[in-house]
């Protein structure tokens, strides 16, 4: 797990070493056990280095290929590279290194241009960059759950990459100019939706995506599709049950794979719960095991993980999160490299710094929600009215877009029973991102756009979000709408908001987290599961439920769900110090100019008169002032 960084002009210049070293630089957090930069004619390339697998210098990167014409800088874990590196050895590969990342090196070179199936061989986390001097190409590459981050600026004659924001920033031809959709987004959704990003111009690399530049000629690329791994259907529980369990013992065996101590987050529920108790069974017992508290409140699930490691005989360490929530979040939230509103994410930054003062490596149990159905919001939408039950569900939005526009208003006002038929069609006529969506929203589109400065209103395209997710929806094999909203969320809000925030949160620690339950196998098993045997009555992810029964006891398996959420609102209403902080933070959002002033500050009060604003409704405009402010970004910005 490390940082990258790198330039490639194709204008027949060479990229200055200060600015790929400062770029590098920005990403020491990432990786504080090296730094190293290779400059030559058209490319920068930069690295910082967190040593997980072969711990010697020789592992050092950017690192070269014996003659020298290509150059690897990486970031993130090859799980199956013993396999691949025996393959490369049996068809004449020589290595130097014991690393994963030669293996990436020697399978680009044995593959040619066939750049598709070469990451196909990949399994893993990655985000890297491939320099080939010889074809005067610069390959870029993402993991296929989006786990690790990758962002790039196209400029006229140069493409810049890196790990974080703040590093691509150091580029001076690299711009920081707002994209206010991406501020009205944030403000619904908490964070800001990929592969836009706060400002215009910069994107993230798509999750399974692969950037090629030649010679300034650019051309991008999937090279894994989910949609096109999810078939056949499985529709049997108990072979779902026996499948899975394989696909994730194998997962956790390959994600034990390292030269340091590995330890995992144990929050006391079903998704870590069960990646830490196959660690156990893969002969990790003893392993170190971290969970944050959050005691006499009713969100604590401390007790439960403690019981849990009791029961896996692990050497658990708790971080107590206490009253107080916001000391220290002008820290925290400078590891944002974009506004991000997750309370969770400090309670995780605290753990994480603690976890680093034991382990460099945890086994966490994110993904478990979005592949089988955990969240609340994955509930069963509306049923329609009896009169239109007979009418197949693939029609009935077509039927009430026709409906909505045949019945004018005139004729409704006449007619009661015109005025229901108009009333069905206008239900019909929502289709599942209508219906979905705002399930996923903390401030109304209406309040959102209301919260931003006139000026600046008319550059918001409201329904940029909504359309990206209608595709989705459109996209998706599946016939059940319980494994459409996951596909949805696979591609949004998983690696918008939750791998977003274990990577920056553990990474400002140069804490590596590693996800078997993202593994691309378990997902595309997961995937195939029917919908309506992971979610049932109202309870999501019953494979795992079953799987974790057997392991840590059905009262376990039946728990609902905490996570490492906080009690904020709580805290900001009747904690001292949470508001005394608060009260002090605050000015900094006003500060950034943008916010119109009477509506952030309507915001504040009617929050306390208990009208309508939340806790988490303060906290997105709090964050933001405080990821804007040390960067010196303003809604003047041009």
């Amino acid at each position: 797990m490390c940082g990258i960084a790198g330039i490639y002009q194709w204008d027949g210049g060479t990229p200055e070493r200060e600015v790929i070293q400062r770029m590098t630089a920005r990403l020491a957090h990432r990786g504080p056990d090296g730094a190293g930069v290779h400059v030559e004619t058209g490319v920068a390339l930069g690295h910082r280095r967190l040593s997980i697998i072969d711990l010697s210098e020789r592992a050092a990167q950017p690192m070269a290929n014996a003659r020298g014409d290509v150059w690897l800088t990486f970031n993130g874990e090859i799980y199956n590279y013993r396999e691949l590196r025996r393959q490369l050895e049996n068809e004449g590969a020589r290595f130097r290194t014991d690393s994963d990342s030669e293996t990436i090196l020697h399978l680009y070179e044995a593959y040619g241009d066939d750049v598709r199936g070469f990451l196909n061989e990949l399994r893993g986390m990655f985000a890297f960059a491939i320099w080939d001097e010889r074809h005067q190409r610069l390959i870029l590459a993402r993991d296929r759950l989006g786990i690790k981050p990758l962002l790039f600026y196209v400029g006229k004659d140069f493409i810049a990459f890196a790990s974080e924001m703040d590093a691509l920033l150091e580029h001076p031809d690299v711009p920081r100019k707002m994209d206010w959709t991406s501020v009205f987004d944030y403000l619904t959704l908490l964070t800001v939706p990929s592969p836009h990003t706060i400002f215009q111009g910069v994107e993230h690399l798509k999750p399974g995506a692969v950037l090629v530049t030649e010679r300034g000629k650019i051309r991008a690329f999937s090279y894994w599709k989910l949609e096109e791994n999810m078939k056949p259907a499985i529709m049997d529980a108990r072979a779902a049950d026996e499948e899975l369990e394989a696909a994730l013992a194998e997962a956790v065996r390959l994600h034990l794979v390292a030269d340091v101590e590995v330890g995992a987050f144990l929050s006391g529920g079903v998704d870590s719960g069960l990646v830490t108790a196959m660690a156990t069974e893969q002969g990790s017992e003893g392993m170190q095991t971290f969970s944050a508290t959050f005691p006499d409140e009713e969100v604590d699930e401390g007790p439960w993980a403690k019981e849990a490691a009791r029961r896996l005989g692990t050497n658990h360490t708790e971080f107590a999160a206490a009253e107080g929530f916001l000391d220290g979040i002008e820290t925290i939230t400078r590891f944002f490299d974009q506004p991000m509103a997750i309370t969770s994410a400090v309670s995780l930054f605290h753990l994480s710094r603690l976890a680093r003062e034991r382990v460099k490596v945890v086994l966490t149990g994110d993904g478990g929600d979005e592949i089988f159905g955990g969240y609340e919001r994955h509930r069963a939408f509306p049923a329609p009215a009896r009169a239109a039950s007979w009418m197949p569900e693939g029609m009935r939005p077509a039927v009430g877009r026709v409906g909505v526009k045949v019945l004018p208003a005139w004729v409704r006002r006449r007619s009661s029973a015109l005025k229901k038929a108009h009333g069905l069609a206008a239900q019909l006529a929502r289709d599942e991102t209508s219906l979905y969506v705002p399930r996923l929203y903390y401030w109304t589109p209406e309040a959102a756009l209301k919260m931003l400065p006139p000026e600046f209103r008319r550059d918001v395209d409201v329904d940029r979000y909504k359309s990206r997710v209608r595709k989705l929806f459109a996209l998706c094999p599946a016939p059940d709408r319980v494994t459409r909203m996951l596909f949805v969320d696979l591609h949004t809000t998983l690696v918008d908001e939750m791998l977003t925030k274990v990577d920056r949160m553990t990474m400002a620690h140069g804490l590596e987290a590693r996800v078997p339950l993202l593994d691309h196998k378990v997902v595309e098993l997961g995937m195939r599961i029917a919908g309506p045997l992971k979610r049932q009555g109202g309870q999501g992810k019953l494979p795992l439920r079953r799987l974790v029964a057997s392991r840590l006891g059905r009262e376990t398996a039946e728990r609902g769900k905490y996570g490492f959420n906080s009690p904020l609102e709580d805290w900001l209403r009747d904690d001292g110090a949470t508001r005394a902080k608060f009260a002090e933070l605050w000015p900094q959002t006003a500060a950034t100019q943008a916010f119109a002033p009477k509506e952030l500050e309507a915001a504040r009060v009617n929050f306390y008169k208990n009208q309508g604003v939340s806790a988490m409704n303060l906290f997105t405009l709090l964050t933001f002032g405080l990821w804007a402010g040390p960067r010196g970004i303003a809604a003047k910005v041009p």
